[in-house]
Order: C-alpha cells, then structure tokens, then sequence
C-alpha cells in the first residue's frame, strides 16, 4: 500500500494506493535452485504450487511427457514454472470465490465456462466507451498482428545420432505463410513425437496473437478465463464467443467529497474468439549458466564405481541442498573424453566422490556434462608434490581395493633420471597386430616368478651376440615336431651330472664328425641294435683296448664274417681257443702260418685248404669222432714236437701234396697222395 497526498478543488486529501496480488506473489519473491526428476510438467507445477499453499484445479486434457531431467536454476519459481508452461502450451487464470482462490490450469478451448450472470454481455457505444447506467461493452477494437510464417526446430539425442529431428509447422494466420521462417535450436526435446507437439503449440500461439480485440466496458462480471456472447455486435461478424484473457479494472468513488462526482468504473480487456485455441507466448527467458562449475560423483550405497553403457555418471551439485548424495542426485550425465570414436578411443569413468567440473550445453542447466576432474584435499594426486612434479602419468585404483591396489603408467622427467615405470596390479595383455619391436641399449631384466608360455606361429629367430646362460632349476621339456638344426661353431660342452641322458630316435639317425671323436664312459656301455649294425671306417683303422676284464662278442642267430684284402692277425699272450663243430680255413694266397705253443683244434670236421700252409707248434692234436687232416698244397711244412691221432680207426689222414717235410728228424714223405687209414703212423722225435 502507498500513500500519497492529492489536491481535490483546493482540498488536500490523502490517497492510498492498494496494489492486489494473487497467491502467486510469493512465488514471485523467491529464488531457488533444485531438480526434478521423472516427473510430468503438471506434476511439477503442482508441487511448486503446493509448497505455498496455492489451490489448484487441473482441467488439462492434453497427454504430457515426463521429464528425466528438469531443474529449476536461479529464477523465482513463478518464473520456473511460467517459461515451463509456455513451452509446453499450458496456461492458467484464476477462480476467484468467497473462501479462497484457485489456480485453473487450461490447454483445450472448451474448457473454458462464462462467469455467472454473464453468458452474455451487450454492446452499446458510448462518447467515451466508459461509463453507462447499463453494464456492457462500448467499445470494441480490431487489431491483427503480422507472426511468422513458418515455425521450425531441431535438437540432437546422443542416443540416436542419426536421427532425423527436424519439424516445421506452417502458420496458416500469416498473410506470407512460409516466407517467414522462425527456426530454434535447440528445440528442448529428444523424442521426434516432443518435437511435433512444440511446433503445433508455437503455430497455435501464433494464431491466437494475430487477431485480438481490445474492448472497452462497464460490466463487473468480466473475468479472466471466462467465455461470453456478445449481443448486439458493432458489425454483424462479431457476434461470436469469446474468452476473456486480461482485465484491468479502474473503480473511482468520490462520493463523499465536498462537490464530489458520481462513482465510476472501468474495465480494459483482451479477447479472442473463444474457439481459437489460446496458447502463451514464450516470454519467460530460460536460465542460462555462466561458466563451468564443478560437482561429486555419487552413487548407490557401497559401489565405488557406478555407470551405464554410455559411461555416464550421477553427480550431486554443491548447490543441490535437497539430493541425498546417492544415485538419485541427479541424471546420468554424460562424460568428455579426450579421444572418443566410434568404437575407439579413451574411456576413464570418473569414481564416487571424486570431484568432477561440469559445463552445460548450450548454457541449459538441464543438459550437463562432465568436460574435466579436478583435485582436492580429499582426493590429492597419485604423488606427492611439488617433491615429484616432474612425475606423470595415470593411475588407477582396483575397484573396492586399497591405494596399494593400482596400475599405472608414468614418466619421469627429472634430467639424468628419466624414465617410463608401468605396473599392471593382476594380469597384462599386449597385442600387436603386424610387427613389434623392442629396442634396449642398456641391459634387460625380466622375472617371471609363475609360469612363462610363448607361442609363435611363424619363424622365430634368437640372436646373441655375447655369452648366454641357462638354468633350469626343473625338468626341461622340448617338442619338436618337424625336427631339429643346431649349428654351433665354435664346440660344445655338455655336462650332465646326475640323473642320466636318454636319446630316443623313432627313424633314422645320422653322426657325422669331421674331426675326432672321444667317448668316456666311467661304467658300463650295453648297446642293443634290433635291426643290425654297419660299421664303415673310410681311413684310419680301427682299435679297440680292452685294458681290464673279457672282451666277447656274441651271434646267436647268423654268422661272424671278418674280411680284409690284407693280413688279419690274432694274437694272445697265452692261447687262442677256437670250438665248432667244423673249422675250415680256405686261405686265396699262397701260405697259411700258425704259430703258437699250443694248438688245440676240436670239431667234427676240420679243413685246411690252400697253396701253402705252414703249421709251427710245439704240440699238434687231432681228435673227434670223426677226424681228418687234408693237407692239399703243393708245399706243407709241419714243424712240431709232437703229431698225435688218438682214434685212427676213426681218422682220415689224407695229404694230397707233392712233398711233406718233417724236419725234427728229417723224415720226408714224397707222393702224389698218401692215405693212412686204419693204419698207425708213428714219427717219434
């Protein structure tokens, strides 16, 4: 209320000025920042409402969508809700009764009902279209408004990329539908059947500003919201009905002044035709942010790391006094990577509690982003610094594990001291896809403290260029199964020093040794050959020494052939035994010499053949079942204490010889041939 004082035909009076407000003036008074979520725009507006005891009928028939994400951000609420409405074509006029008022929220024409006693209001033109005995309109203005042609918006859905959002409505009320294009962006929607809706409701806010009458009356029962009939129209094509969208009414009583005038009253009003479909005009500016700010990540109880397929997360703002800090605190809001592609690029989700900064598309506090994170003294860096500020590198933290639970890759910088230190806290993958290579100037240290499998498709090479060692505390297991080439140049040692060497070859085996070659064996050499033994020594010779114990070898099944083109020799110390069933010596060559002390020859049957054979014994003895000596040589020589035949009547003595020389007593026997059987011959030295 003002006052003021005024003078009145040379009296002062003082005048007090009432100003009336709805139950929305609170409402206007306010300023709050908060978020709605999931909820419908009229669902909205009537907790808004509610929380200042405002009375509200909701004559709505239109079907609204819902909200993930609405936030009313530094503005009044009676602003919050105003610009929401206008978007979304809902409007609202007052029911005024004895006990209270009420907020009517309308989006139909034919909601719309006359006041009582005044379904019809006439119209009389007066001088000044003011004040009359009768209550009517007296005056009753035309006015049409030049509005756009054509309405079109578009928006963009991250979550369809490709899809065409685009819409255009044409006014049918503009004189040049069309030419004049009246193009948002963005248009506050993600649904292409959202988009459809906004573009009806701005043509349809169009149409109801171009053509609306401005009147002039004396009747009280015009109210705002409510329909009449006017009678007795100025001309003939405005007999219709119409709504009533404004009122100001202008009462004056002097009455009881001094010379004072007659009471009067006015009121100024906006119509339309009542079947035009009214819709507000967007007047209400939206809230803009005014740089980034930043914000905690949350979520649900007892998970550090909470996501979606998008790698969005929940975050609480500082500003927020209502969120409860958990996943309800806000939308999913979309995360900024420095590399993101189609299928590639860097993927690092921001954990609960860390503080991220956020930014807003388009300034619209309803469309946050995570563009960066930043430290504080809850969240400190992965080192210590300024000490390691040449230090960096990422780190990560397993998720429900400790600070000694991390990966990381970082660098050192320090001059002198640089370096790339990585650590993979459980297990490691690399994968090249074409080659790899991995150059060390220094020296290469790599433990492996479980088990190592390499797998190579190809060829692999290993070249080095100094000494290498081995040591395998463990059996060594090697598979080759297309063989095996080792070629070393420069000799070989090979120790086993327990547990023995076993080389099994299913095929063919192949030694060649340009040089000599020495096998030691402290104990015993057992070789068996299942499918024979060739022995060739080009050049040479061959010898064995047998320097302790029996050498022997046995043929249980064949037959021992030695051959040589030139002289084989036996030699003993002692004696050379040889037993068979039959001997036969067939020398090729002129002589055959048997030297020796004694000479025991037992068989069934022993034959000496050739041109010459000499036998030097000290002892010669024949003896068998059935024995015989031949002697078939142009020259045999016997030379020997003693020739003894123990069974003649069982022995051939057969020399087929042109002369038999005995020379111990110089007895000589010269035939052709000489037979002695069943005889005795005695040559007594």
């Amino acid at each position: 209320m003002k006052v003021h004082s005024a003078d009145l035909n040379g009296t002062r009076y003082a005048v007090y000025t009432l100003v009336m407000e709805s139950d929305l003036w609170p409402l206007k008074r306010d300023r709050n920042q908060r978020i709605f979520q999931n909820q419908r725009l009229p669902d909205i507006i009537k907790t808004v409402l509610g929380e200042y005891g405002v009375n509200v009928e909701d004559r709505l028939a239109g079907d609204y969508r819902t909200w993930e994400y609405c936030v009313q951000y530094q503005e009044s609420s009676y602003d919050f809700i105003s610009r929401l409405m206008e978007l979304e074509g809902i409007y609202f006029f007052f029911r005024h009764d004895a006990e209270q008022h009420t907020l009517v929220m309308f989006d139909a024409p034919q909601q719309h009902k006359p006041f009582s006693g005044y379904e019809t209001i006439p119209y009389h033109a007066t001088a000044s279209g003011g004040s009359t005995d009768e209550e009517g309109i007296g005056a009753w203005s035309i006015a049409e408004q030049v509005t756009p042609g054509i309405y079109s918006l578009d928006d963009y859905d991250f979550r369809k990329p490709n899809a065409w959002m685009f819409h255009a409505r044409q006014n049918p009320s503009s004189p040049q539908p069309g030419k004049i294009d009246y193009y948002e962006w963005p248009g506050r929607f993600v649904e292409h059947s959202h988009g459809e809706f906004y573009a009806r409701i701005r043509q349809e806010e169009w149409q109801a500003e171009h053509q609306r009458i401005d009147a002039k009356a004396t009747s009280t029962g015009i109210v705002p919201g409510c329909t009449f009939t006017l009678t007795q129209p100025p001309f003939a094509s405005d007999a219709d009905d119409y709504l009533i969208l404004s009122a100001l009414y202008h009462f004056e009583e002097n009455t009881y002044a001094s010379g004072g005038g007659e009471s009067n009253h006015t009121v100024w009003l906006t119509v339309i035709p009542s079947a035009t479909q009214f819709r507000s005009a967007q007047r209400t500016a939206w809230p803009r942010t005014h740089g980034p700010q930043t914000a905690k990540v949350v979520g649900p109880q007892g998970e550090s790391i909470w996501t979606d397929k998008y790698g969005r997360v929940k975050v609480k703002f500082h500003w927020d006094r209502h969120a409860k800090g958990d996943d309800t605190s806000s939308c999913w809001v979309r995360v900024s990577s420095a590399w993101a592609g189609q299928g590639f690029g860097g993927v690092q989700i921001p954990r609960v509690n860390d503080e991220v900064v956020i930014d807003f598309i388009n300034g619209d506090p309803d469309r946050p982003m995570v563009t960066g994170r930043v430290y504080n003294e809850s969240s400190m860096p992965p080192w210590a610094l300024p000490a390691a500020a040449t230090q960096m590198g990422f780190m990560t933290r397993s998720k429900d594990g400790t600070k000694d639970n991390a990966s990381y890759l970082f660098f050192e910088d320090k001059l002198g001291s640089e370096k790339l230190d990585m650590h993979a806290e459980k297990d490691m993958k690399i994968s090249v896809e074409n080659d790899m290579v991995v150059t060390v100037h220094g020296n290469r240290i790599t433990e492996i403290k479980k088990e190592q499998k390499d797998a190579v498709t190809g060829n692999a090479t290993f070249d080095y260029k100094a000494q290498r060692t081995t040591t395998v505390d463990k059996l060594e297991t090697k598979i080759f199964k297309e063989g095996e080439k080792t070629s070393i140049t420069n000799g070989r040692v090979l120790d086993i020093t327990s547990g023995g060497d076993k080389i099994t070859v299913k095929g063919d085996k192949t030694t060649i040794v340009d040089g000599n070659e020495e096998h030691h064996v402290t104990s015993k050499i057992t070789e068996n050959y299942d499918g024979g033994q060739d022995t060739t020594i080009a050049s040479g010779g061959m010898k064995v020494n047998v320097n302790g114990g029996n050498w022997e070898q046995n043929v249980n099944d064949g037959t021992i052939h030695i051959y040589s083109p030139n002289e084989i020799k036996l030699t003993s110390g002692t004696s050379i035994t040889m037993e068979a069933p039959a001997a036969q010596f067939k020398p090729k060559l002129h002589s055959l010499s048997v030297t020796a002390f004694n000479e025991s020859v037992t068989g069934h049957n022993l034959s000496v053949t050739g041109l010459s054979e000499t036998v030097t014994v000290n002892n010669v003895s024949f003896s068998g079942i059935s024995s015989s000596l031949g002697i078939m040589s142009n020259s045999a020589n016997l030379a020997t204490s003693s020739i003894k035949v123990k069974d003649w009547s069982k022995t051939l003595f057969k020399a087929e010889i042109n002369s038999v020389n005995v020379t111990r007593e110089g007895i000589k026997i010269f035939y052709s041939v000489t037979n002695i059987i069943n005889s005795a011959l005695h040559i007594i030295t």
